[in-house]
């Protein structure tokens, strides 16, 4: 027996069909915490996906405003949000996307005196930053609190992106040893 309503079932019809998720798989998403760290351009599109596929808590954290400079890239934020904190757009796009997720929001910079305090609460986070400095501190909190994350970066026309599974695979800081230069 299914513990998902008969409109959950129809609105994950495409992704419960995927072998490996079904129900079960789909419960487990509802009942999932992921933190994204950035509220821009590559956490706009993530963060609508996350909403839509029913992940059940999602954390933004993030302290900048929307400016009219962001929207090319930062499809989450319209016109009519320039001047708004990123955060507080984000989670009123978000809700109006799925009434099955929590969002939570923190109208601050990753820190190290906020970082582990935060980070705890979530089961996987990811990185959507655009600096080096907040990359090595989710890598540090992560690695220290058995976390997983996947880090994200773009430059001009290239991306990357690497996913840290505790026990299982390499940390950011095996790649750069250092900061590297901007």
């Amino acid at each position: 027996m299914s513990n998902l309503s008969k409109e959950q079932l129809e609105r994950y019809y495409c992704s419960i069909k995927l072998d490996g998720v079904g129900e079960k798989g789909q419960e487990k998403l509802l009942r999932s915490k992921v933190l994204v760290v950035g509220a821009g351009g590559l956490a706009s599109s993530t963060l609508m996906y996350l909403a839509s596929s029913g992940i059940g808590l999602i954390g933004i954290i993030d302290n900048d405003v929307v400016s009219l400079s962001n929207l090319p890239r930062q499809i989450l934020h319209n016109e009519s949000d320039v001047g708004v904190k990123k955060v507080v757009s984000a989670k009123e796009k978000l809700n109006r996307l799925s009434k099955d997720v929590k969002i939570t929001i923190y109208d601050e910079r990753l820190t190290k005196e906020n970082g582990e305090k935060i980070i705890k609460e979530y089961d996987l986070v990811l990185d959507c930053v655009d600096n080096f400095e907040t990359k090595f501190l989710i890598n540090d909190i992560c690695v220290k609190l058995h976390k997983p994350f996947v880090t994200a970066g773009v430059s001009d026309y290239k991306g990357q992106v690497m996913t840290y599974v505790p026990g299982q695979s390499s940390d950011f800081k095996s790649l750069f040893s250092e900061l590297p230069l901007h």
